[in-house]
This record gives C-alpha cells, sequence and structure tokens, in this order.
C-alpha cells in the first residue's frame, strides 16, 4: 500500500450521493459504488497531496486515493450479510478538495447485488482489517512501528509509517438507489513529530509512552481496537478496545537521523483511536544520551483527543519548544519551556 499520512479527525454522519427514484426496481442490479475525500469531514483517503484549502480558520491538505488500494464492504438486509473486496480504480480529484474514485470488485466479476428493503453497509480500509458480520471493524496497533525512509525536502527528511496500520471505516444505511457513495473515517490517533537540534546530533531511537503520574487511569496506545456501527446514532461508529493492550510505541528507524537547526526530520506514529492524554516522548542519541519530555502545558497533562492527527513540531534538542497544532478546526497551542517539564534520564 503506498501513501504519505492521514489526516485523523473526529466522527462525523456520512453521505450518500445519487437520487433516488420509486418508478426504478433495483432487485438484483449490482451495486455502483464511488469513494470521495472530503478531509476536514471524513473521507476517503489514503495519501495526503500536498494541495491546501482553508475552511473555518482551519487549513487542510486535500487526501488522495492511490490506484490498486483495496476496502473490504459488508452489506446487510433481508436477504442477509454479504463481504467483499473492492480494488480503487478511476481516481479524479476536483479543484483542490476532492479526490474520488469508483470502487470494482476485487478479483471477481461481480459485485454485491441490490435486495428488498434498506441496506445497510459497512466497510473497512485497508482491506486487512477485520470486517466482522455483527457491524463491526477490528485492527490493532503494535508495540513496535517500522517507519521507512521517503524523500528529503526543504532540509527534512520525511520517514512514513506502515500505512497498512492507517485504518479507516465507513458506513451508509440507504435503500436501493443508483449509485452509493461512502466517506471513510480515521480510526486512529496520529502522532506527527518533526525535531531538529540546538547542535548536530544523531538521533538513534525514539520512544512514546503514557505517564500514570496525576492520572485516574492508565491511558493505552496499541492494541486492537474494535469499531461498531450504529445505524441509530447520528455519530455512526463507537470505539472500543480489545485484546492485549500496551503503554509505548517504538519507532524503528531504517538509520540513524543527523538533526541541526538547519537539518530536521519528521515522522508519524498511530495510536488507538480514543482520547490519548499522559504522553512523555524519549529521544536516544548516538552518546546514550535520552532526552525526554512530558507533553504538558500550565502543568497539566495535554489531552489529544480521538481521531485526530496531532502536529507536534518546533523541538529543538536539548532545548524544549514545542508548536502543538491539530488538523481539525481548533485553536493551535502553544507550549513555552516554563509551561513544560523536560530533563535527561
Amino acid at each position: 500500500m503506498k501513501g504519505k499520512e492521514l489526516l485523523c479527525i473526529s466522527l462525523a454522519a456520512v453521505c450518500l450521493a445519487g437520487t433516488v427514484s420509486c418508478s426504478k426496481d433495483y432487485t438484483g442490479r449490482y451495486i455502483r459504488i464511488q469513494g470521495s475525500t472530503q478531509p476536514h469531514a471524513g473521507a476517503t483517503k489514503t495519501a495526503y497531496s500536498d494541495v491546501t484549502y482553508t475552511e473555518s480558520a482551519a487549513t487542510y491538505e486535500r487526501i488522495d486515493w492511490v490506484s490498486g488500494d483495496k476496502i473490504l464492504l459488508a452489506m446487510k438486509n433481508d436477504g442477509g450479510t454479504e463481504q467483499l473486496a473492492y480494488s480503487i480504480t478511476g481516481i479524479k480529484s476536483s479543484s483542490n478538495r476532492y479526490s474520488k474514485a469508483t470502487l470494482v470488485p476485487d478479483g471477481v466479476a461481480s459485485g454485491l447485488q441490490w435486495g428488498d428493503g434498506t441496506h445497510y453497509f459497512w466497510s473497512a480500509y485497508p482491506s486487512t482489517a477485520t470486517v466482522g458480520n455483527d457491524m463491526t471493524v477490528r485492527g490493532s496497533y503494535p508495540a513496535t512501528q517500522t517507519l521507512t525512509y521517503r524523500t528529503e525536502a526543504d532540509n527534512v527528511k520525511y520517514f512514513d509509517p506502515d500505512m497498512n496500520m492507517a485504518y479507516m471505516v465507513a458506513s451508509l444505511s440507504t435503500p436501493p438507489q443508483d449509485y452509493i457513495s461512502l466517506d471513510y473515517y480515521p480510526a486512529m490517533t496520529t502522532f506527527d513529530f518533526e525535531v531538529g537540534a540546538n547542535d548536530n546530533i544523531v538521533i538513534t531511537g525514539f520512544e512514546m509512552e503514557t505517564e500514570t503520574s496525576g492520572l485516574t487511569s492508565d491511558v493505552d496506545l496499541t492494541g486492537t481496537f474494535v469499531a461498531t456501527f450504529d445505524p441509530a446514532s447520528s455519530m455512526a461508529w463507537t470505539f472500543t478496545t480489545d485484546g492485549a493492550t500496551g503503554k509505548k510505541i517504538t519507532a524503528s528507524f531504517p538509520q540513524n537521523i543527523s538533526v541541526s537547526q538547519t537539518k530536521k526530520a519528521r515522522f508519524k506514529l498511530f495510536a488507538l483511536p480514543k482520547d490519548i492524554t499522559g504522553v512523555r516522548i524519549k529521544f536516544t542519541l548516538s552518546t546514550g544520551v535520552t532526552k525526554s519530555l512530558n507533553l504538558k502545558q500550565n502543568d497539566s497533562w495535554i489531552t489529544f483527543p480521538a481521531c485526530i492527527k496531532a502536529n507536534i513540531s518546533g523541538l529543538l534538542i536539548p532545548d524544549a519548544v514545542w508548536h502543538i497544532t491539530f488538523s481539525g478546526p481548533r485553536e493551535e497551542q502553544w507550549i513555552v519551556n516554563s509551561d513544560i517539564e523536560i530533563g535527561v534520564e
């Protein structure tokens, strides 16, 4: 699977496209499926386009499909439940906001067909997720996440996560119609770090973990999530955790990373789709020294809302000036030295 990054946002209701005519009989017709992107409202997406637009004082980036990616689609109606894999094809970008694609059956000649009554659709991206007949989607985030080097631009080296962990979900309730349009919503909380240094240093390792000091309960970062589609809910999806969980993510870089005031590194890690607080990050240097930082403001842990992408940049090791922004319509937060804790372990 190809791709660079995903915008993580809160859940919203999906929309459907096309017109419904009461005079048409759709029974037995193959279902035509389209996917389109709209990142600030929840959307199908596989890769950022580097094309941005502004709405409601927030800046968003158009997110594009990548040809050949696959989704799993489940459908339930009076005739029972069926599942089928679909491939993404016919990608079209519209202005600076949308990326649309047609979904076609993967490896088979025909797709799902219309039956009688209301049809319930729920879907997962990528197709490696587990889609249950009980209107659920499952996926897992491991404690060690392998990053790959992508490119260097403007003195920033970019390292990408495994996009097979960039889980998204889509759902729709509809009677038979000409075609349906699915919007996919993020099922992960993404942390996007950018780091430099006051001096020329080499980073050999990075960890992100959650502390328990000052918190009422432990906060897990890794493990298995369960996304449940509720047709009766305006939020459409709820997220819970299942199976083994953990409080630490270790980044596995393909190489040691040299950073300075002019040379920086940027990388991402995926965590469970839940509110996350008590985050502490640790950089291990080639000298054996570890620099650690608690993500606090005014001596209180910052809470990162579920399913956003948090951009955390402006850190120059060993100084501690962080600029936290959220990829959504929320205020930016400046975190300065007097408001945070930093130390060498």
